[in-house]
């Protein structure tokens, strides 16, 4: 525990964070501070998508990127379709009412001979 108190301790860049600084002074009741940056809309959006992406380190990771985003679409796509079916499903009676009895109960009509009337 000791080792670990003097390697945050020596790096600056550690001791300068919040997030840290929290964590070592808080006794037993340390819960992390969750901050919820804002989305970049307008301008700034326009602005960071320019940019191209940083350049991948391994030609594993350079490999892969097209694939993981064709995957991240598809998530993202499908999340969006469950999202439409489970609105569409709250808005109809459920589907599992026993209709067998409820028939034999009625009182049998004649039927029309012509099932079109129009």
């Amino acid at each position: 525990m000791q080792r670990w108190l003097n390697t945050v301790c020596s790096d600056d860049v550690l001791m300068r964070d919040e997030e840290m600084v929290f964590f070592v002074e808080s006794d037993f009741g340390y819960s992390p501070v969750v901050r919820m940056k804002q989305p970049a809309t307008g301008v700034r959006r326009k602005v960071i998508k320019q940019f191209a992406p940083p350049p991948d380190d391994t030609p594993e990771l350079h490999e892969a990127r097209p694939t993981v985003k064709m995957f991240y679409l598809g998530a993202l796509d499908t999340g969006q379709k469950m999202d439409r079916v489970v609105k569409a499903r709250r808005g109809k009676p459920p589907c599992n009412i026993p209709l067998l009895p409820l028939l034999h109960t009625k009182r049998r009509r004649s039927w029309p001979r012509r099932i079109f009337p129009w």
